[in-house]
């Protein structure tokens, strides 16, 4: 029989019908029923909001069969903090309680305390690093934010760097920042294309089985694409090779938060008015827009700027199809799943250096998070060469392929279900 297990994250539902949650960020149902691959059944410890109904037309559905929802109450600032730690604490230990593994995905001041609890009650538990605590906090735009950026760096250091488990979602950027205490020994060794690092390593270094080795460490994406067909490719190169069509350039990303980078985007952008070719830009993702239209109309490109807001994967898919250079401005970032899958439909890419985007994109199509100036010229480059956007194109979906779901599922599945044997030992 599988164990059952709980999510935390700092993430949260939205509550709009009694019973129905829906998700508030990119934790949604269909991403969490990875788990149930390897759990009977997974408590999601996050946060919930109460909202309209009309609030909620945009998003998906948070919980579902296996999948349910524990309210956690809000853990950041410090206020926050000091006024709801207690009651959070008595919440993740009746979860854990009833459950036999925890699985702490962070940054998240809920998965930090629940580390806490599952170590003094001698669970079971894994870390899933998906980004920077301090870039997190550092952009998030408030300056109890930037306070305690290096506060809870410092802390997701020392959790990540004594975890009995740790998955990477990036290959060099979070290891560098938040190492496992692992590193230090025999450093990595390469497993079918997956990076895993253990005290145990060197039995297999001396000819054991690497099955056998209890692997701490896992540098695997959790962005997993499907394959796609080669004649896309032809498709994406004929489209660049079209120049006289109108430059649609593209992003996708939550409206909801300064971190994403939207308005370096717009604000390059009206540096490009008087180029001689047309573009248009578009951007699809979750959130009210009102504030950035108006940013739009007062850099006086509101007529080239379109909002199109949330779609099904398909139609995102279809979406992305159509957008000839895809941007990805991020201030933060773990590895950032649009960036891939516009990648994956062979979309040349530009995008920021924070955080895992380095690791898909060359130097050369790469600029400082909020440099407007220097994307400005990296877009303009792009406009006026189709040598390198076919050069790119073709670069993008090859790069891609390594993120493919037949490949990296079969990396995750081994990695969680030697985490489920050990669990279901020590039960």
């Amino acid at each position: 029989m599988k164990p059952s297990a709980i999510f935390t994250h700092d993430t949260y539902f939205l509550g709009a019908n009694q019973g129905e949650l829906l998700a508030g960020g990119g934790i949604n149902y269909e991403a969490l029923t990875f788990y149930l691959r390897h759990f009977s059944s997974v408590a999601v410890c996050c946060r919930i909001k109460r909202v309209k109904l009309a609030c909620t037309a945009d998003h998906s559905p948070g919980t579902g069969p296996g999948i349910r929802a524990v309210e956690v109450p809000n853990l950041s600032g410090p206020l926050m903090a000091w006024r709801n730690r207690r009651t959070a604490r008595q919440v993740l230990e009746a979860e854990l309680n009833n459950a036999d593994v925890l699985i702490a995905r962070i940054p998240s001041e809920i998965s930090l305390l629940a580390i806490a609890v599952a170590q003094k009650m001698g669970k079971p538990y894994l870390i899933e690093l998906v980004g920077c605590a301090f870039d997190a906090l550092w952009n998030y735009g408030s300056l109890w934010g930037r306070l305690y950026a290096p506060v809870a760096m410092l802390r997701t250091r020392q959790v990540v760097l004594n975890a009995p488990r740790v998955v990477y979602v990036t290959s060099r950027f979070l290891q560098k920042r938040y190492p496992h205490r692992s590193f230090a020994g025999l450093g990595g060794n390469l497993l079918g294309g997956a990076v895993m690092h253990s005290s145990k390593l060197k039995d297999a270094a001396l000819g054991c089985d690497p099955a056998s080795a209890t692997a701490d460490v896992l540098e695997c994406s959790n962005v997993l694409v499907e394959s796609p067909p080669s004649s896309l490719l032809a498709g994406r190169l004929s489209r660049t090779a079209a120049a006289a069509h109108v430059l649609r350039l593209g992003m996708i990303g939550s409206l909801t938060t300064a971190s994403k980078g939207t308005r370096t985007v717009l604000k390059a952008l009206s540096l490009l008015m008087r180029h001689t070719r047309e573009w248009e830009f578009r951007h699809l993702g979750v959130g009210d827009n009102k504030s950035y239209v108006d940013y739009a109309r007062a850099l006086g490109i509101a007529e080239h700027v379109h909002f199109d807001g949330v779609l099904t994967h398909d139609k995102v898919l279809a979406w992305l199809d159509e957008i000839d250079l895809y941007l990805q401005p991020s201030r933060q970032e773990g590895l950032p799943r649009a960036l891939i899958e516009a990648m994956s439909r062979g979309c040349p890419a530009i995008g920021s250096t924070a955080g895992g985007i380095p690791e898909l994109l060359e130097p050369g199509c790469l600029h400082a998070p909020g440099d407007a100036n220097r994307l400005a010229r990296l877009i303009e480059k792009a406009m006026a060469d189709s040598r390198w956007m076919a050069e790119q194109a073709r670069r993008n979906f090859e790069i891609s392929r390594k993120y493919e779901q037949k490949i990296l599922l079969a990396k995750r599945d081994a990695f969680f279900q030697r985490f489920v044997d050990d669990a279901v030992n020590d039960i």
